[in-house]
């Protein structure tokens, strides 16, 4: 063991005689030394050899002063192995840096600041760094920094008000893992204003987070870019993910694209300022992937200009399946899902309050376009401004099984706010039960627009807000119905208690084709002002009647 402290001249490196500067220590090393810092300041830099410890008497009170330095307060050498406790290291460039294979860390009890390399912490060229009860603060550069091949753990880490990002895995595949941290009030980049981020993943890069805080990221909290990068994260909360400081855009909690995987469990999201999920896959193979279990998703809260504020967005033949979960308000559409090869797919989830800050119909709960898919079993969907579900195009398909609505499309005069099929759009499903839906509770509108439900409750629709009895019925509260040319077929269902009809056949301009309508079989319709109210001359109204029982309507049948 060989001893330092500040200021001592002509020692020997004993207790009673101890170096005055890390160099005199780091050439008196050799294998197995441990070199004692004393309290104070060290000025300096140093290359610990291998199989050295470098050992404060404490955190608080061992300080290592880089500052001065542009070169890397502490260096790992390629091949070494060496230990770092209980210093606090003030850098100029990065804190600690670990290069080439074989090299290895294992930090413990270390405070990082100030620093503006690379990172507080840099791994690079297959080094690697093992650490416990660490804290990265107050720099003008990244916390961590793993790339080409180099591999990071650290369990008990605090990374708060870095620059730029907190932790970053990049190519080679880099790995990072870490459990029992805090990545907070994250900052824009000093030169540009730009970024902010708690995670950035690229060109193959790794991360895991198990037990995980992240707070006040910038820009995008965590981002995953390019083919077999991957990011997981266990038992963990992403909370306020602000605007960029540049242009007050993005706030988005997770931004994954470019053939990434994204692995959630047990997450908290909330107050985004703009979506909490951003999947993107961009035509790229491998296909852009989300697993998303036990997580709960509240407050997709636009604060900025535009019309974000979803839950979750996919694009461009990327896959997303959320289970088990949970989303509460979200200022526009909570779940979105566009462009061919794109599937959602849902199994026991609940969605409220959508569209709760803006009061609009247009915030869909769930909404497919352009060839987008939606697999969906076991969701309920209560306390919506606007639609419960919406497939707009041909190509876009949803099928649901085991659905509930209730209480939709307050917020504004809609035609549907159930299930809704528009432009083309299919809709398939069993087990559908809606409750108050303002304007209709299922419905297909224009030509190739196709709904197919079996084992239907639909019951109390009401009119829409802002419309009045001299609007057309769509609006006044009807069970199901078509418009302009499209199909629906409905078995085994009920009908019962819409003010306005149970089941209503449109065609205000003139293009229903044969096969387009209702044709309903083997239910009741009951309770209504009018059981079928057909409003196409010509119609055969025993589509409508395919051993259905009409009962207790007001009339039965308006033709």
């Amino acid at each position: 063991m060989v001893y330092v402290r500040p200021g001592a001249t002509n020692g020997t490196g004993t207790m009673g005689s101890p170096y005055g500067t890390l160099e005199e220590a780091r050439q008196a090393a050799n294998s197995g030394t441990t070199i004692a810092l004393s309290k104070g300041t060290h000025a300096g830099t140093i290359t610990i050899p291998d199989g050295v410890a470098l050992v404060g008497a404490c955190v608080e009170q061992t300080q290592i002063d880089g500052s001065a330095f542009t070169a890397s307060t502490l260096r790992v050498s390629s091949g070494a192995s060496v230990e770092i406790r209980d210093v606090f290291i003030r850098a100029r460039g990065n804190g600690i840096s670990v290069t080439g294979s074989g090299s290895v860390a294992d930090v413990e009890g270390v405070v990082i600041r100030e620093g503006s390399g690379d990172a507080a912490i840099n791994v690079t060229s297959s080094g690697r760094v093992v650490g416990r009860d660490i804290f990265l603060g107050e720099s003008e550069t990244r916390g961590i920094r793993a790339t080409s091949g180099g591999t990071v753990e650290i369990d008990r880490l605090v990374v708060d008000r870095t620059s730029r990002i907190g932790v970053f895995a990049g190519s080679g595949n880099a790995r990072v893992t870490i459990t029992d941290a805090a990545i907070t009030r994250m900052q824009p980049d000093r030169s540009s204003d730009d970024f902010g981020r708690a995670i950035d993943i690229e060109s193959g890069g790794h991360i895991a987070l198990e037990r995980t805080y992240i707070e006040g990221a910038r820009d995008i909290a965590v981002y995953v870019n390019h083919a077999n990068s991957s990011f997981s994260m266990i038992d963990g909360v992403i909370r306020d993910t602000r605007e960029r400081a540049t242009d007050d855009e993005q706030g988005d909690a997770m931004y994954v694209v470019g053939g990434s995987r994204l692995d959630l469990e047990r997450v908290w999201i909330d107050g985004s300022r703009s979506d909490h999920l951003f999947i993107v896959g961009r035509d790229v193979a491998p296909t852009t992937t989300a697993s998303i279990t036990d997580v709960v998703m509240t407050n997709a809260d636009q604060r900025v200009s535009g019309g974000d504020g979803f839950a979750i967005r996919v694009f461009d033949a990327a896959r997303v399946q959320l289970k088990r979960s949970v989303i509460d308000t979200t200022y526009s559409t909570a779940l979105y899902v566009e462009d061919a090869g794109s599937l959602l797919e849902l199994v026991d989830v609940r969605v409220k309050n959508v569209g709760a800050l803006r009061a609009s119909g247009s915030a869909t709960s769930l909404r497919a376009e352009q060839s987008g898919r939606i697999e969906a079993t076991a969701v309920a969907f209560e306390d919506l401004t606007g639609k419960a579900l919406h497939v707009e195009d041909e190509g876009s398909v949803a099928r649901v099984f085991d659905v509930s609505v209730s209480h939709a499309g307050f917020g504004t005069c809609l035609v549907c706010s159930g299930l809704c099929a528009h432009g083309g759009g299919r809709v398939e499903g069993a087990r559908i039960r809606i409750e108050e839906a303002f304007g209709r509770g299922i419905n297909a509108s224009d030509a190739a627009s196709v709904v197919d439900v079996e084992h239907v409750v639909v019951r109390d629709s009401m009119p829409a807000p802002t419309c009045t009895t001299s609007v057309r019925s769509p609006l006044l509260g009807d069970g199901v119905g078509v418009i302009d040319g499209g199909r629906l077929e409905i078995d085994r269902f009920v009908l019962e208690q819409n003010p306005s009809a149970g089941i209503v056949v449109e065609n205000y301009l003139g293009i229903m084709a044969e096969g387009e309508g209702v044709y309903a079989s083997d239910g009741v319709v009951r309770d209504n002002t009018i059981g079928a109210n057909v409003f196409t001359a010509g119609y055969p109204v025993e589509a409508v009647a395919n051993r259905v029982l009409y009962t207790g309507n007001a009339t039965n049948l308006n033709n």
